[in-house]
């Protein structure tokens, strides 16, 4: 059974992180303690634990009990710049976990973070920027070097080195920031915390930011034309909703439906003369930029009413919007050519 040293508790929190003899840093939960209460734990104490798997397939550790050869807890001394390398040491993981919880754990209520010339004040800001980061990113590896302290009373800034590795979600795409950072800190009961990081980034891959969320949104754009197709063929009504806005708007031959509930009525109409239906969608014309497109689409169908098949050709046109992080389609131009 892998033993270690309980470095960093997040008392507020419920978690915190052990560092194995094998000189590796294991994120642990409450939940997971055996024998012992987390309040009665200390930092410094020696513990056993068996290594499993988070949520997000990264190691952390389990069944967590003190080390048989304990008898008396160690309690610790280190100092405030000791304590704060320990805090940037576990920076990297919160980061690579994706848990906003212990992302947060890091900051003060009224941090304040500067990324790339944009600023975020709070912590609510703070965390839709860690959110968003995830959200664009999988597969993130994230290192910390060079960290110069200066710890005075209850107050400290730093510096740091940092390099990363991420994959862009969705494309398979690698980029590799790298960078130094610059913090301070305060100690809050008892605890040091990040209450400012200002970040300055260089890329050591040429890739554009702007090209990659363009690249980012072309493709779940597809995504959703697919989506539709499928919906349509499969009369799945409300998959088929789920890629509208709430005031999406319908064009076809002529007659105008305005808003989800007057759209859905003439898709159920719409599925109820149709025995079966397939579409193909082709030479689909994106223009992120303006959040509008266009592609070129064949329809095979069958009437319930008469049995008979029939084969269109037709125009779309689209026009998208990003709601709650998620692109939709807020108005549909639908042309047959007959």
């Amino acid at each position: 059974m892998p033993k270690g040293t309980i470095r960093m508790l997040v008392k507020d929190r419920s978690f915190g992180f052990i560092h194995s003899q094998q000189g590796e840093d294991f994120f642990f939960h409450s939940n997971e303690l055996r024998g012992v209460t987390y309040d009665s734990l200390k930092e410094g104490q020696q513990v056993e634990f068996q290594i499993g798997k988070a949520r997000n397939g990264r190691p952390q550790a389990v069944e967590v009990n003190l080390a048989q050869t304990q008898s008396v807890p160690v309690t610790g001394s280190s100092n405030d710049e000791e304590e704060i390398r320990k805090l940037l040491s576990s920076y990297p993981y919160a980061v690579e976990s994706g848990n906003p919880e212990v992302m947060m754990s890091f900051f003060t209520d009224d941090v304040r973070l500067v990324a790339q010339g944009t600023e975020y004040r709070g912590a609510a800001a703070v965390k839709e920027f860690y959110q968003d980061i995830h959200q664009g990113y999988e597969n993130i590896m994230n290192k910390i070097t060079n960290v110069v302290l200066d710890a005075r009373n209850d107050t400290a800034t730093g510096q740091a080195s940092f390099m990363a590795r991420l994959e862009v979600a969705g494309l398979g795409i690698d980029v590799s920031p790298e960078g130094d950072c610059s913090y301070k800190f305060v100690k809050e009961a008892g605890k040091w915390r990040v209450s400012e990081l200002i970040l300055n980034t260089s890329w050591t891959q040429p890739v554009a930011w702007t090209y990659l969320r363009a690249l980012q949104a072309e493709n779940e754009i597809r995504r959703l034309l697919t989506t539709y197709a499928y919906a349509v063929d499969s009369k799945d009504i409300n998959l088929l909703m789920s890629i509208f806005t709430y005031d999406v708007h319908l064009i076809f031959l002529s007659k105008e439906y305005k808003g989800a509930e007057a759209v859905r009525g003439y898709y159920l109409g719409f599925f109820a003369l149709q025995e079966k239906m397939r579409h193909k969608i082709f030479n689909i014309d994106l223009d992120v930029k303006h959040s509008m497109g266009k592609a070129y689409v064949t329809y095979q169908g069958r009437s319930l009413e008469t049995g008979t098949d029939s084969t269109l050709e037709c125009n779309y046109r689209y026009k998208y919007a990003r709601v709650n992080g998620k692109w939709q389609i807020n108005e549909l131009s639908i042309e047959y050519q007959i």
